[in-house]
């Protein structure tokens, strides 16, 4: 997220209240002027054909620069652009979030320290990871007009997120809602996620220790036991072969005695 000059911007919305700044809209020219450098046109060129290679390179672009332009619409970008995967119109006085549905691979899209009231028409921008909402005048948290897909939200300095209820009700549904949540609001989630993953693995992975030892040990006392039976059965059938033999070695001595 870009850095802000607290001064500066303080500055601009004074300006801003006080109508000093008059609203621009996006026009074929502002958009050349921001994206295209003189320098990556031929010298050769009279106007006519920079105007034409600026068009063709215009289509080429994928990422658009307008902040700070006084911006006060989302407007003409269908007309003039291809297929844009990054929009930056932060610091502008947008007061709608409208006209983006048809950059289906747009994936940055950065409209903080706007005036937009409300959440709509994002939905449909199923590509994108990050967006930033911060600094505006939203008042009112609608999830579903999010698309799942986003992993970067940032809405800070909105109400909608000042009240408590986001903290407690809402918070906890983003995670189940966005298919990856990585940051919200500055603060990274996957550092969270990672520790308490490697606390249960952890815990897990002690606990299997336990187990492997309780088990070695159940298996050592079985097969102690197995060997003092193994034992004790080949000493039993010594002594019985023993016991046989004294048994026929008596007999044949009282035999003989018998006979005498």
């Amino acid at each position: 997220m870009e850095e802000i000059d607290k001064e500066s911007l303080f500055d601009y919305y004074k300006k801003t209240i006080k109508n000093d700044i008059n609203p621009k809209k996006i026009t074929l020219k502002l958009i050349m002027d921001r994206n295209i450098k003189e320098n990556e046109l031929k010298d050769t060129e009279n106007n006519d054909d920079k105007i034409e290679s600026k068009a063709k390179k215009l289509l080429e672009l994928t990422q658009i620069h307008l902040d700070r332009e006084n911006i006060d619409e989302i407007d003409n970008l269908v007309e003039y652009l291809g297929d844009i995967r990054n929009l930056y119109l932060q610091n502008n006085l947008i007061r709608k979030i409208e006209n983006l549905e048809f950059f289906k691979n747009l994936k940055f899209l950065v409209l903080s320290h706007n005036k937009i009231e409300k959440i709509e028409n994002l939905k449909q921008l199923n590509s994108l990871k990050l967006i930033d909402l911060s600094h505006n005048l939203i008042e009112n948290f609608e999830i579903e007009e999010f698309p799942k897909s986003v992993s970067f939200l940032d809405l800070r300095g909105n109400k909608c997120v000042q009240d408590d209820n986001f903290t407690e009700k809402i918070e906890p549904k983003l995670f189940q809602y966005f298919i990856r949540l990585i940051q919200l609001n500055g603060k990274d989630l996957i550092d969270t996620s990672i520790k308490e993953f490697e606390e249960s693995k952890y815990e897990e992975s002690v606990d299997s220790l336990v187990e492997r030892i309780m088990e070695r040990s159940s298996n050592r006392q079985k097969m102690d036991v197995e060997n003092f039976e193994k034992k004790w059965r080949e000493k039993k059938s010594k002594l019985d072969l023993l016991r046989h033999d004294i048994d026929e070695k008596f007999n044949k001595s009282f035999n003989l005695m018998s006979k005498k």
